[in-house]
């Protein structure tokens, strides 16, 4: 796009990413969208859906140059769509990006109808819309795994070397200015699983105190110690190999990092690099109610000897939680 000022020559182009007037200019172009949208609507091409029984009718939600459109499961709705858009973007010489674009449908919907309106439209049918705006599109049941990006966010934040070499003031500083507040956001429009909070509020002191990792052999003995706690620091490996994890519910055991199947933690023993997004589980999180092991999330880090040892231990959910033992 090219810009003249009043009763002057050519100035230049228009730079949509860094010119001032971008966002109005924006809103000017979706209300015109919004227009020809209303005009399918009354002209009864378009035919909107209700959310509920008694509910508004709804045809888009925009946001930005962000939009979602909504109308009837059929092959008519999807031609009245497709020409709006090829109406719209005809103006300004524009397209709309169908490999970013996806298709949603109700779950009475069937298969061979959603393929054949995926067609009309040339776009692709997902189940999922992810993430938008720092939360998920849609969420049928909240679980763990709803918000685990949260979690994962965190660990990204930690894993890089820069945080290895802090101070207690700089760990300080990192867990109040940047941990505590990556969940915020997602806090003022849902409710977390207390599983979440109880995960980032036990990585937010790790990496506040012990560096991301809370074993007893990190800590440096004390200059000019007694003889009591001499001996303590003198003896800490031996009463290590001796200590492990009572599970109970497994709630407060960690899968990866604690001594409760084996002499040693699991993660001495894992056969490949183990991934964030399951380094910091507890034994509760890779256990299922009613079906057991999750063997598919950590089956493949693990030789075959010790998933035969994890075979033979079963997990009660009723149990009291397991405390650390001699």
């Amino acid at each position: 796009m090219e810009i003249r000022h009043k009763n002057s020559s050519l100035v230049g182009g228009f730079d949509k990413e860094l010119d001032p007037l971008s966002p109005y200019l924006f809103v000017m172009c979706m209300e015109r969208f919004y227009q020809v949208i209303e005009e399918a609507i009354v002209a009864k091409t378009w035919q909107p859906i209700r959310a509920s029984r008694n509910g508004p009718l709804l045809s888009n939600l925009f946001f930005a140059d962000d939009i979602v459109l909504f109308a009837e499961a059929n092959c008519e709705q999807a031609h009245v769509i497709k020409h709006c858009l090829e109406r719209f973007c005809g103006a300004p010489g524009q397209k709309v990006s169908l490999p970013k674009s996806r298709v949603y449908f109700s779950n009475n919907v069937s298969d061979s109808k959603q393929l054949e309106i995926s067609s009309c439209l040339g776009m692709e049918a997902t189940t999922d819309l992810g993430m938008y705006l720092g939360m998920p599109s849609l969420t049928s049941r909240v679980t763990r795994e709803t918000f685990g990006h949260l979690c994962e966010k965190i660990d990204r934040r930690l894993s890089g070397w820069k945080t290895k070499y802090l101070s207690l003031a700089g760990r300080i500083t990192l867990a109040k200015s940047t941990l505590s507040t990556i969940a915020c956001y997602s806090m003022q429009t849902a409710k977390i699983p207390r599983t979440i909070c109880d995960d980032i509020d036990r990585k937010t002191r790790r990496a506040k105190y012990c560096k991301g990792r809370c074993d007893i052999d990190m800590f440096e003995p004390k200059t000019g110690m007694s003889n009591v706690w001499r001996g303590i620091t003198d003896n800490a490996k031996l009463l290590c190999e001796g200590m492990r994890m009572e599970v109970g519910n497994g709630s407060q055991t960690l899968f990866w990092d604690h001594k409760w199947v084996t002499n040693q933690p699991l993660s001495d023993l894992a056969t490949e690099p183990i991934p964030l997004s399951i380094a910091g589980a507890t034994v509760a999180e890779m256990w299922e109610i009613n079906h057991g092991w999750r063997w598919e999330v950590f089956a493949p880090y693990l030789h075959s000897d010790t998933l035969k040892l994890i075979q033979s231990h079963e997990l009660r959910m009723d149990s009291e939680v397991g405390d650390l033992v001699y």
